[in-house]
């Protein structure tokens, strides 16, 4: 067996935070890859076509139930703290 070549569609970049869009053409299908460089979270997902753009912009929607959740939960807590230091 060899390795599939999977074809990067887009990348992005923001606070440590790495997004690629993947395709695997031998597959048809399309990925999601979420990498978060300070803190080792990662996750991969395969995601419905028409929602590739959207997988892409927010991938943490597309994460599956097996993922950590007390990374998600952390990660909520931070984010309304921000929103509340803004808008008070």
């Amino acid at each position: 067996m060899h390795a599939r070549a999977m074809h990067e569609l887009a990348e992005r970049h923001d606070g440590g935070i790495l997004v690629r869009l993947l395709w695997d053409p031998g597959e048809d299908r399309v990925l999601v890859d979420y990498r978060d460089q300070r803190s080792g979270d990662a996750f991969t997902a395969e995601v419905p076509r028409p929602r590739a753009l959207d997988a892409f912009r927010h991938p943490n929607l597309f994460r599956t139930s097996g993922a950590p959740r007390a990374r998600r939960r952390e990660a909520r807590a931070a984010t309304l703290t921000e929103t509340t230091r803004r808008h008070p």
